[in-house]
């Protein structure tokens, strides 16, 4: 074979071969994926409501200055944040080149319990097509879609002139209805006002952090619910609606909902296969928090679940029956739902508390 014929033969093998790297995936307990690098201890997750990829600097990562960016949270304040330029070889990824915004210190990070160390922006994002095997925990990062890609079904997006956030529309109860698609959002698909949604069916009062600060929030969820896309009807009837303030969101938790999920922001597409069981992202009564003087508060509540009923309210100072669970919350703050949940499913019962003091 003559070198021309074998250059064309290795050009014809690159031009049809798939060409991937994979890495397993945790999902955290705020329903996000996470890829963890067991190696330099860094864990990354991502945020396609985010232009930019943010950084909560634990001190991990040697990066350069990248600037100065003025950012705004969700309720509208301004701030001016310093940018670290990063280059980080990321497990299933690769080289990965990007600016971020510094949004917390080590500080901030572990009095808040931020489980991720960077999460990657949509323009991060734009540059790989990321496929999620959500049956396996894998994700791949591809170069070609899958040749079965017309059993997925297709989300179409759209995004601003000048920015980088994706969109998609869909139907709700009728209602053609603009969605910011965000993979750093915990819940599933959220919409600013409950006009046209059956009524409220059940209420989650947590706190959460927006940019800035922590704040609390209010859901109400809304069973029963037609969802359509394109026509196409989502298995899943349940939307939320805030209470207080917020935007249209379709969340993580949504994507959660899949065997198999697809981002090609790039091509401006998110394509999603084998819908199953609905994923919950507020299966939780009750979760309590511990803060660095030792008490122990609400921070979530179910409003049709026992303690509300009882009583309390998100904010308020309890102490638990069960010294040892108390002490292992307040050991391992950043731990506590998974404490908790594994108390549960150990223990087949409620927990005991009593209130100190009312937020």
């Amino acid at each position: 074979m003559t070198f021309l014929n074998r250059f064309l033969l290795l050009t014809a093998m690159l031009t049809v071969t798939k060409h991937y790297s994979q890495v397993k995936f945790e999902i955290s307990s705020f329903n996000n994926y996470v890829i963890r690098d067991s190696v330099k201890s860094i864990t990354y997750s991502f945020d396609s409501g985010s232009e930019h990829s943010n950084l909560f600097d634990k001190g991990k990562f040697d990066h350069k200055f990248g600037g100065i960016s003025l950012i705004q949270n969700a309720n509208g304040g301004f701030k001016f944040i310093k940018k670290g330029r990063i280059r980080e070889d990321i497990p299933g990824l690769g080289n990965v080149r990007t600016n971020a915004n510094i949004l917390a210190n080590e500080e901030f990070a572990k009095d808040n319990c931020i489980p991720v160390d960077l999460l990657l922006g949509s323009r991060a994002m734009k540059n790989y097509t990321l496929h999620f095997d959500n049956k396996r925990g894998i994700l791949s990062s591809v170069d070609l879609l899958p040749a079965n890609i017309d059993e997925y079904i297709k989300l179409e997006l759209k995004h601003g002139f000048f920015d980088y956030d994706y969109y998609t529309f869909l139907e709700v109860n009728g209602h053609r209805e603009k969605f910011l698609v965000d993979t750093g959002y915990s819940g599933q698909i959220a919409l600013e006002s409950a006009e046209g949604l059956p009524s409220a069916s059940d209420s989650y009062s947590f706190f959460d952090l927006v940019a800035f600060r922590v704040s609390q929030t209010t859901l109400n969820r809304h069973d029963s619910a037609v969802v359509k896309h394109n026509d196409i009807i989502f298995k899943n009837n349940v939307v939320y609606s805030f209470s207080n303030n917020g935007m249209n969101i379709i969340g993580n938790a949504f994507f959660l909902n899949f065997e198999d999920v697809i981002f090609d922001l790039k091509n401006k597409c998110i394509y999603l296969r084998n819908e199953k069981e609905r994923y919950d992202p507020f299966s939780d009564d009750i979760i309590f928090g511990a803060d660095a003087d030792n008490n122990i508060h609400i921070v979530y509540i179910k409003s049709s679940s026992k303690y509300y009923v009882d009583g309390f309210r998100i904010g308020d100072q309890v102490v638990l029956e069960d010294k040892g669970l108390e002490r292992r919350l307040l050991d391992s703050p950043c731990e506590t739902i998974d404490i908790l949940r594994k108390w549960k499913l150990n223990n087949n019962g409620d927990f005991a508390l009593s209130k100190v003091s009312s937020r």
